[in-house]
């Protein structure tokens, strides 16, 4: 029961990420309004936040150990974590870059929680129960308040339960990923029909950055199944793999001028290449350390006004994660990042050779829609946002678990079965009977 009940906590967690307790006890707002930019505090929203932040704390508190343990493999994040921090000495709002700052912290330590506690299959499947919950709610509001669902900027868009057409574009291109890649524990046979709906919102979102990185990151998939091979069966199979992508790539550069008006933007993409040139030129008066973490938008204070002023619309972010990090902590804190990032990258390949079901493509698949989002989109290093937490919470679980399933591995073919119940399990974990998962565990 305890376990249901944390699992619930987890499902609810993502389910604010979304913005759907937002969307859900106050239909209609959109992320223009006042009440949604503003410091306006959502009580429904500050009360779910507090039951998880509660109930994660009771846990860390409980098992600090197995916390700690599960930390100690993410001290690559150390130094981006610790670059943030320093930036608010040279911020020019330096209250917010450390407020901000902390609020970066608390998502990896959120992210490492989830990940000592959970397999990345489980992980997945937490945030498509979400996602889930998120289309039936669709499907209610369909009924009694349509209007709501669509953006008041852009009537022909589909916004969901959130406060934009991106976010909701992003969140269901993301359960498009996990409904294929991650099979179904109960109710199987919902993982197609589900993934059906999630992609026909997501084309009724309008969103053409989330519809982009989707297709470019389920494009990844058939070169990562051609791996899964050796010797020369993986010939055939990465030579028609390359053909599809060369297809694939010649057709867009042929057809470039045709891409905007296909994923309603103009040549312009809705003002970005304006905004991405005076965003240059920002980066460029304080390349090394930037402005501070996530201080530089303050919407006509600050450096921000300026652009603002170039562009003539309000500005929330640079629309594109690799700009906003180096207007935040500059060159000097890619190269903090980069550590982490590839970090988890080689986990993420390690996981593709070592995981039996189809769940082995989706961290690889994550992070090339990732990486392709955050072209169009900032979502790359961010306080309180999924993307951010998934990454961090999938790095920790890979190092955890995999780890695990290592040393288990070792002692089975040292002949030594009994073991498997005893060596490296985990708080949280129960061992199988059976043999049902290659790794002879579970998260309870």
């Amino acid at each position: 029961m305890a376990d249901k009940f944390y699992r619930a906590v987890i499902v609810l967690l993502f389910l604010s990420m979304m913005g759907v307790i937002l969307g859900m006890t106050s239909p209609g707002l959109a992320d223009t309004d006042l009440d949604v930019v503003g410091t306006g505090m959502h009580a429904p929203v500050i009360a779910t936040e507090a039951l998880v932040y509660l109930v994660l704390l009771v846990r860390l508190c409980t098992r600090p150990q197995h916390y700690l343990r599960a930390a100690s493999r993410m001290v690559t994040l150390l130094p981006l974590l610790a670059i943030c921090l320093l930036s608010a000495l040279w911020a020019s709002n330096a209250s917010l870059s450390l407020r901000h700052t902390i609020a970066l912290i608390i998502t990896c330590l959120v992210g490492v929680i989830l990940g000592a506690d959970f397999e990345v299959p489980e992980i997945v499947r937490l945030f498509s129960i979400a996602t889930t919950i998120h289309i039936a709610l669709i499907a209610v509001f369909f009924v009694v308040s349509r209007h709501s669902l669509y953006s008041p900027s852009d009537p022909l868009s589909l916004k969901g339960l959130t406060t934009h057409k991106n976010v909701f574009g992003f969140t269901m291109a993301l359960a498009v990923i996990a409904y294929v890649t991650v099979p179904f524990r109960r109710f199987s046979m919902l993982r197609w029909p589900l993934t059906a709906i999630a992609f026909g919102l997501l084309l009724l979102s309008r969103s053409s950055g989330s519809l982009v990185s989707t297709l470019g990151a389920l494009a990844v998939v058939p070169f990562l199944f051609a791996m899964r091979f050796r010797g020369i069966q993986r010939i055939p199979l990465l030579i028609a793999s390359g053909l599809t992508a060369l297809v694939v790539g010649v057709g867009v550069i042929s057809n470039e001028e045709m891409l905007p008006g296909l994923f309603s933007k103009d040549a312009t993409l809705t003002g970005r290449t304006e905004l991405w040139s005076l965003i240059r030129v920002a980066i460029d008066h304080h390349p090394w350390l930037g402005y501070g973490f996530d201080s530089f938008w303050q919407g006509l204070h600050g450096d921000s006004l300026n652009i603002i002023l170039g562009v003539g619309w309000l500005v929330p972010t640079a629309h594109n994660g690799y700009y906003d990090l180096m207007l935040g902590i500059g060159y000097v804190g890619l190269l903090c990042f980069l550590p982490a990032f590839f970090q988890m990258l080689a986990r993420a390949l390690r996981y593709l050779n070592n995981e039996p079901s189809s769940a082995r493509y989706f961290p690889i698949a994550f992070i090339g829609f990732w990486l392709i989002y955050n072209l169009n989109e900032s979502a790359l290093i961010t306080r309180s946002g999924i993307p951010f937490l998934l990454f961090v919470s999938m790095s920790a679980s890979l190092a955890v678990h995999c780890s695990r399933n290592a040393v288990l591995g070792e002692e089975a073919a040292l002949g030594y079965p009994d073991n498997l119940t005893n060596v490296g399990q985990a708080p949280g974990l129960i061992p199988l009977r059976g043999g049902s998962r290659h790794d002879g565990y579970v998260s309870s």
